[in-house]
């Protein structure tokens, strides 16, 4: 029904004193109104814009230059796609909004050590997005293994050391 979007929540939010974290998919049609409609959340209380899957760093660093464009000054939370097989992979594929780099995704499947070159991936993907200004964070996102929960929370784990020791 949409009785209640992105912008009127995160302003009741702010109304009762809460901190409002608020999505965006930048990839994800009608993308020319993507950057105005973070500057209305910004403005309707939002003080933290969570980021989508993107093709690509680049195309973070161009979003967020957009939303600036347009009055936004919060800070984003961008993600960060861990998969590390083919079923970690295509789940993250299938969701609408969502995009990842498709030569890195045959580049990480094909991989002698497919564990081992996901978390490279996503190690150097977190990096790349990091050096974006405004970015302060990063979400580690996807199932990143399809051996269990426990496996994704390992890969999850020692692509989050990599990042925070500086290790590829």
């Amino acid at each position: 029904m949409f009785d209640l979007d992105g912008p009127r929540l995160a302003e009741l939010a702010a109304r009762v004193g809460l901190s409002a974290a608020v999505p965006e998919s930048p990839e994800a049609p009608p993308t020319a109104a993507r950057p105005a409609r973070v500057a209305l959340k910004q403005r309707a209380g939002a003080a933290l814009c969570v980021l989508n899957h993107v093709s690509g760093p680049a195309r973070v660093a161009a979003f967020v230059q957009a939303c600036r464009s347009e009055g936004a000054t919060l800070p984003f939370l961008a993600s960060v796609a861990v998969y590390t097989d083919e079923r970690s992979a295509r789940v993250l594929q299938a969701f609408p909004g969502l995009h990842l780099d498709a030569a890195v995704v045959k580049r990480v499947l094909a991989a002698p050590d497919p564990v081992e070159a996901g978390i490279a991936a996503a190690v150097a993907e977190a990096r790349a997005l990091l050096a974006v200004p405004g970015v302060v964070g990063v979400n580690l996102s996807g199932l990143a293994s399809d051996r269990g929960v426990l496996a994704g929370a390992r890969t999850k784990a020692e692509v989050a050391r990599r990042i925070r020791e500086g290790q590829a």
